[in-house]
């Protein structure tokens, strides 16, 4: 019975600490009953900003307290130089209405976290909003438009919705000479290729950010922030490592290749502004593709194409990829296989190739000595060799395909194949092999409507750029696979067709049109 009791005692005292700790801040003059609740949401899980431009954000705010017991500010996480991380404030009232200049609690551009807070004045109760991401960016962030007459080329900027990194907002708004005005009236000579933000995975340095724009007589090296020249291309080389013949660069996982008289070149954003020398486990190869990453969990881990033997030339190893100080070749090669076509030699040179059909899978559009025209299904990740033909089609069978000037595929999705003539565009499903005939049709809207392209298409492409999932500078583009962009050209005018896909079907959601630009030669997100 002694021990009951004791038993009992300890309980009771027990449930007596925890009660009078859990009512240490209360005041101690109304019942928890009584006491009323606040829940806080925000429109969008995430926002993004230039600096030292205007955001304003309206909160979703619930609760029966008194608005005039309430005290509100924003908090922002700030990491001190002692990399101890934080909440401080930098923004008072319910509403955010902030300019976000860069100060020391925001001391560049990058990634920050964001979150309103509450505080109950009669009972000193807080309550916070969930974080949400809020990007800083430079002052010209949007879609970059590379543009001309064919004799010269300017880079301008469309500012929309849809080509924000992190969904939410924006007001639309066209800069179409946004390199020239930051370059005394000066343009890029030549027709217009190519043009790219060089932003890879695991960058933290914003100064490793650039943009390249290609021509047919050059190229122009690009401040991202300003838009000023830095240099043309041999600027981009280490002196005398390079031709001067510019042919491809493109970002790809952690990496910037540049295709350079048929040389490769690679370069790691934290290792190095320039490319060093030529990659020395691609030596003795005539490289006449970009270089793709496909991943480093896949057995084949990237892949160019070789001119001289019509064939590609597969990397096993990306790390051994990056070595300078000897002549790597582990893990270099072509592969020889025998159904459907030969990777080593395909009999054909290479018109398009990016990821598309099946997952992890990529297709190439090659055309043979008698002009007809097969799609390659390749499967980089297949256990042998001889599985990685995966697939052949015939082109031949597609309507107007004689006149295609421009392809695009959509990332693991059988339906999003595409084709582009001087007038209409075209889908069609490339499935396990089957016959291409019946599988197409002029790119349609989901209810069947058709779409009229008023002019010459210029250019087709779906929005795929380059991610950095990682760190401050993240780059993960919200609408990745989902925008089909073509450019068309009318009465000296330039228009950009912006175009929602819906990934299962490859037909188009919705559009819009932007114009304000020159004849259109390439588009990409510029996401700094």
């Amino acid at each position: 019975m002694l021990k009951r009791k004791i038993i009992m005692r300890t309980i009771y005292y027990l449930f007596t600490v925890l009660l009078l700790a859990g009512c240490f801040k209360d005041k101690g003059n109304y019942k928890y009953s009584e006491l009323d609740a606040m829940e806080i949401t925000l429109p969008f899980p995430s926002y993004e900003v230039g600096a030292g431009k205007q955001l304003i954000i309206e909160p979703n705010v619930e609760t029966a307290i008194p608005e005039s017991d309430i005290e509100w500010q924003w908090d922002i996480e700030f990491q001190s130089p002692t990399d101890y991380k934080r909440f401080d404030k930098f923004a008072e009232g319910k509403k955010l209405d902030h300019v976000f200049s860069l100060s020391p609690l925001i001391p560049s551009t990058g990634t920050y976290s964001i979150r309103l807070h509450a505080r109950q004045k009669s009972s000193d109760r807080e309550f916070y909003s969930p974080i949400v991401m809020l990007r800083i960016t430079s002052q010209y962030t949007g879609l970059m438009v590379l543009h001309g007459d064919d004799t010269q080329s300017d880079i301008g900027l469309l500012q929309a919705a849809d080509f924000r990194v992190t969904e939410g907002v924006m007001e639309t708004s066209v800069i179409p000479d946004l390199y020239s005005a930051a370059n005394n009236n000066q343009k890029i000579p030549g027709k217009g290729g190519t043009v790219v933000q060089t932003v890879t995975s695991y960058m933290y340095d914003i100064n490793g950010a650039r943009v390249v724009a290609l021509t047919d007589e050059g190229a122009a090296w690009i401040n991202y922030a300003d838009f000023s020249n830095i240099g043309d291309w041999n600027s981009m080389f280490m002196p005398g490592v390079n031709q001067g013949q510019p042919q491809f660069i493109i970002p790809q996982g952690q990496a910037v290749y540049a295709v350079d008289g048929g040389q490769l070149f690679g370069r790691v954003n934290s290792m190095y502004e320039v490319f060093p020398k030529p990659l020395p486990a691609a030596e003795g190869y005539n490289v006449a593709s970009p270089f793709y990453e496909v991943g480093v969990n896949a057995r084949v881990q990237g892949f160019c194409f070789e001119k001289d033997t019509r064939g590609f030339v597969e990397c096993t190893n990306i790390g051994n990829f990056y070595y300078y100080a000897d002549k790597v070749m582990s893990g270099v090669s072509q592969i020889v296989t025998s159904r459907d076509f030969n990777l080593a030699a395909m009999n054909a040179d290479l018109i398009y190739v990016d990821r598309g059909g099946r997952e992890g899978h990529y297709m190439a559009v090659m055309k043979q000595d008698d002009g007809s025209k097969y799609l390659a299904e390749i499967d980089w990740t297949a256990a042998i060799d001889a599985d990685m033909s995966y697939a052949r089609y015939d082109l031949q069978v597609l309507p107007n395909f004689n006149d295609a000037k421009f392809h695009a595929f959509g990332d693991n999705q059988v339906a999003m194949c595409y084709y582009a003539t001087g007038s209409k565009v075209y889908r069609y499903t490339a499935n396990n092999g089957e016959s291409l005939v019946g599988r197409s049709n002029e790119l349609r809207l989901q209810n069947g409507g058709s779409i009229v392209f008023d002019g010459e298409i210029t250019m087709m492409k779906i929005l795929k750029p380059n991610k950095n999932l990682d760190g401050p500078l993240a780059v993960d583009y919200y609408n990745y696979n989902k925008i089909m962009l073509v450019g068309v050209y009318k009465n000296n005018q330039g228009t950009i067709y912006s175009l929602k896909l819906d990934e299962p079907t490859g037909d188009v959601i919705s559009y819009t049109t932007y114009n304000g630009f020159n004849k259109i030669y390439d588009a990409d997100i510029k996401g700094l």
